[in-house]
C-alpha cells in the first residue's frame, strides 16, 4: 500500500492566475541531486530569450522564506534525472498547493504509478523546449496552475492521506 505525502493545503495561499512576467523557480536543497546545472542553464537561456519571462533561482532560504518566493511565482522545477529519487519531493507539492505548474523528469515507471498527474514531465534535454511551448502557449499555464491545485487537494491532502491510512489499518 501507498501513502502519498500528506500536506495540509489549506495553509497554502493559492494563486491561479498567471503573471504577466511568467516566473519560473528552482529550489535546490542539493544541486547534485536535483540536476541544476541543466535547469539553471535552461532557465537562463529562457529568461534572455523572453522578455516575459523571470527565474528564480532560491537557495540557501529558510522554508518559511522559500515558501514566500515560490507562492510569486508560476511555474516551479524540481528536478532532472534520477540523482535524487523518481519523480517529485514536498517541494512540488507545496507548490501545487500554491497553485503552480511544476515540472519534473518522471521515468516510465513511475509515469504509470502516478497516473493522471498535471506535471510537465521534462528530462535535461527537452526542458527548454518544453518550457518554451509553455511560455508560447502562456493561457495553458493558468489550466496547468488549477490541475495543480486540484490533483494536489485530491492525493497530498493531509484528510485524504489520513484517511487512507485508517483504511489500510482497517484492513489488517
Amino acid at each position: 500500500n501507498y501513502l502519498f505525502l500528506p500536506i495540509d493545503t489549506k495553509k497554502y495561499e493559492c494563486k491561479i492566475k498567471t503573471n504577466n512576467k511568467i516566473r519560473i523557480c528552482h529550489s535546490p536543497t542539493n544541486r547534485y541531486y536535483k540536476g541544476s546545472e541543466y535547469i539553471i542553464n535552461a532557465c537562463k537561456k529562457l529568461d534572455m530569450d523572453n522578455d516575459n519571462v523571470e527565474f528564480i533561482l532560491i537557495e540557501n532560504k529558510s522554508q518559511s522564506e522559500t515558501i514566500k518566493i515560490k507562492s510569486t511565482c508560476d511555474i516551479l522545477i524540481d528536478q532532472v534525472g534520477d540523482k535524487g529519487g523518481w519523480g517529485y519531493g514536498m517541494s512540488s507539492v507545496e507548490a501545487m498547493a500554491m497553485g503552480l505548474c511544476c515540472a519534473t523528469q518522471m521515468n516510465e515507471e513511475y509515469e504509470q504509478f502516478i497516473p493522471n498527474h498535471p506535471f510537465i514531465n521534462v528530462n535535461k534535454n527537452n526542458i527548454y523546449d518544453k518550457l518554451t511551448e509553455l511560455i508560447n502557449n502562456s493561457e495553458n499555464i493558468s489550466a496547468i496552475k488549477n490541475q495543480s491545485k486540484e490533483w494536489v487537494e485530491k492525493t497530498h491532502d493531509i484528510q485524504v492521506v489520513g484517511s487512507a491510512l485508517y483504511r489500510y489499518y482497517g484492513q489488517i
